[in-house]
């Protein structure tokens, strides 16, 4: 096991760190933070940007970029040789240890992934799906009415839609947009049209 210049083991360090913050216990969790910093930052910052994910999740959903960031800014000051990069670090960790918390990302991971891979598992594709933009949809026939009534429908939206009707009626009326990519071109004396997405 890779030991550091003080004699911890660097797993020991990574795993007491990911408790610590899940406990909540800041001073813990910066201390095993600075003891990994001076001997292998990149595998501090990787097991502080999976903590993002694993234990805070959409509990606070902006983790992920808040580290992203503080790490960046961590590279950059070391880079200018300032030593405000132990700033950076210790906004990251307390960020962490202080952010509200749910493993619930981790969890949804080992269930869906835990029944495909070990029980095969398989889901139907949902009527719902077959709308006008996939070839079972378009032999049912099903056009922007149904998009509308069954495609489009949302949980938990955010608030009221004033466009919604009115969105609908023009796209019944006039089908969908042109493309502002479609382009048409001449290839060996044929015109061939181009569609970018």
């Amino acid at each position: 096991m890779p030991l550091t210049s003080r004699g911890y083991d660097t797993y020991e360090l990574l795993s007491a760190l990911q408790k610590d913050i899940r406990r909540g216990n800041e001073y813990e969790a910066m201390f095993w933070a600075v003891e990994l910093e001076s001997f292998n930052a990149t595998a501090l910052w990787n097991r502080l940007r999976v903590i993002a994910s694993e234990d805070i999740g959409i509990a606070n959903p902006l983790a992920p970029l808040i580290i992203d960031v503080l790490e960046k800014e961590c590279i950059d000051a070391k880079r200018r040789r300032n030593d405000s990069y132990r700033l950076f670090l210790t906004h990251a960790v307390l960020f962490l240890a202080r952010s509200r918390k749910s493993r619930i990302v981790d969890d949804l991971l080992n269930v869906v992934y835990g029944e495909i891979q070990h029980e095969d598992r398989k889901l139907t594709i949902p009527d719902y799906a077959l709308d006008k933009h996939t070839q079972r949809g378009r032999e049912m026939k099903r056009g922007w009415e149904h998009f509308y009534t069954e495609g489009s429908k949302l949980s938990n939206e955010a608030f009221e839609n004033p466009y919604t009707e009115k969105a609908k009626e023009k796209l019944i009326k006039h089908g969908g947009l042109k493309s502002d990519f479609e382009k048409v071109t001449e290839l060996s004396g044929k015109q061939v049209k181009l569609v970018t997405e």
